[in-house]
């Protein structure tokens, strides 16, 4: 869903229009398209060699979404979760994707590395150093959905703890 939105964008052939809520404020983007927006904008300030890794990052970020976002959303909102059918990603909009970041940084994506073989890259790993980038990267991009009115929430580093 992320490659279609992102063949889309790079081809020009669908505009970066995006409607917003009118009560809210924030943009009604599914995050599949908010996702294929980020890696475009971002992308265009990378070195080639960490393009695979920021790519992999976002991908897992968005299956911990698909994972667990129906779940974040209810318990924020304080009702019982429902059975969704179909994806998180799939329709909803960006304003609860910081909610998971700390499970996803923590439990989920130290599960996911384990499933593919990272020996090559050299930014995001299972090393401490390379998950205190993953923390960066996962900080800059919900303050990104928070700059470009995707949420409201914004992730601060607390200054006690170190990196």
């Amino acid at each position: 869903m992320v490659y279609d939105n992102l063949k889309q964008l790079q081809a020009r052939r669908d505009n970066y229009e995006e409607r917003f809520n009118s009560q809210t404020e924030l943009k009604l983007t599914p995050i599949n398209r908010i996702l294929a927006i980020y890696i475009v904008e971002v992308s265009q300030h990378l070195r080639k060699e960490f393009y695979r890794e920021f790519v992999f990052f976002v991908l897992m970020y968005r299956r911990a979404l698909n994972s667990i976002g129906w779940e974040a959303k209810a318990s924020l909102l304080q009702r019982p979760r429902i059975k969704e059918s179909i994806e998180f990603c799939e329709t909803e909009n960006g304003e609860y994707m910081p909610e998971i970041s700390n499970d996803f940084i923590t439990e989920l994506l130290p599960e996911y590395q384990k499933e593919y073989n990272l020996s090559r890259f050299k930014v995001i790993g299972e090393e401490d150093s390379q998950m205190k980038n993953a923390i960066i990267l996962t900080m800059h991009f919900c303050n990104w959905l928070n700059y470009h009115k995707y949420t409201f929430s914004r992730l601060v580093l607390n200054p006690e703890e170190s990196l």
